[in-house]
């Protein structure tokens, strides 16, 4: 990450932008409160980070703070997409670092899950897996699974404090179905979608348009200005298909498993064709029963990878050493 940069990005866009603590913060007016009545001071600051440091924000009146990130640029009417890029990169290297892991106690940290609530919403919870999923689960195997049907048994077990009311945890419990990571140190949360299970989901689905997805709020779908341009000009190059689309990703029927993301993904004569990145609602239960009539991977497509490579980012040398076939 470019610190100098980011340093003189945050003093010409936050007003009132100042320079404290020999360099190593900038201070400013709050973002979230109103501050005090000096327009030119505030008790805000945000640190320069430092090797594997995170750039962090605290407000000294509304005790707000965190981690910058992208979608806090977004927040806070500054979002710039190269210095976001920098910035999730330089997070995530933080979070991979030995000082960060060890602070927030990874690898240290056991969830424990060892019982299940026989309760009304319980019940209700694993008929709809098993009846979504066409398996025959047990109480029993979903502990073994790591499948947690009740929140509040996790809550109950394990010394976490609430930074939240009751009503919200009563309302992700009647909404989320769990899953603990494979070392129990975290819990993903699947949304419980209302629905009775299709009969059978297209083994191959394409999209064209990134576009459709932009959600501006959101650091993960903002879609940089350049990208939009290369749209709107239909500047696909070689990459698009016969009748001029851009196809982005597409739905397979190869069985995948946590970890899968990033996996390469072949046709019948051992071709790159694109590479594995997600799974729909119904895959999520593949690693207990794999149903080829539901269960889907997602792939982006390597025309689409290449697309990026060369037209967006500039990269085209990099395909001179690639053996295409078109």
């Amino acid at each position: 990450m470019d610190i100098d940069r980011y340093k003189n990005f945050l003093l010409s866009r936050i007003p009132s932008a100042k320079l404290v603590s020999g360099g190593r913060e900038i201070n400013c007016r709050c973002m979230y409160c109103s501050d005090s009545k000096n327009p030119r001071s505030g008790h805000f600051y945000i640190s320069i980070p430092k090797g594997d440091e995170p750039s962090k924000f605290n407000c000294f009146k509304c005790s707000s703070h965190g981690w910058v990130t992208t979608q806090k640029l977004i927040d806070w009417g500054i979002y710039d997409p190269e210095i976001a890029m920098d910035l999730n990169s330089h997070n995530k290297k933080v979070m991979k670092s030995p000082n960060y892991m060890r602070d927030m106690g990874y690898g240290s940290f056991n969830i424990k899950y060892d019982s299940i609530t026989d309760d009304i919403l319980t019940r209700y919870k694993l008929d709809y897996i098993n009846k979504r999923l066409g398996t025959s689960l047990t109480y029993e195997d979903c502990i073994r699974e790591k499948i947690v049907l009740n929140i509040k048994d996790v809550l109950r077990r394990n010394p976490i404090k609430l930074t939240r009311s009751e009503y919200i945890i009563e309302c992700m419990d009647s909404s989320f179905i769990g899953f603990l990571s494979y070392d129990n140190a975290k819990l993903n949360l699947r949304n419980l979608e209302i629905n009775e299970l299709p009969k059978s989901i297209s083994s191959r689905y394409v999209n064209y348009n990134v576009m459709e997805k932009e959600d501006s709020t959101n650091w993960e779908f903002v879609v940089p200005t350049h990208l939009k341009e290369l749209y709107a000009a239909k500047d696909f190059g070689r990459y698009k298909t016969s009748d001029g689309k851009m196809p982005v990703a597409f739905s397979t029927t190869t069985h995948s498993t946590g970890g899968n993301s990033g996996s390469p993904v072949m046709n019948a004569d051992g071709e790159l064709i694109g590479i594995n990145f997600d799974r729909n609602w119904e895959g999520v239960g593949g690693d207990i029963q794999y149903l080829p009539d539901y269960q889907r991977s997602i792939i982006v497509d390597i025309r689409y990878v290449l697309f990026i490579m060369d037209k967006y980012a500039g990269a085209g040398y990099l395909l001179d050493e690639m053996e295409i076939e078109e």
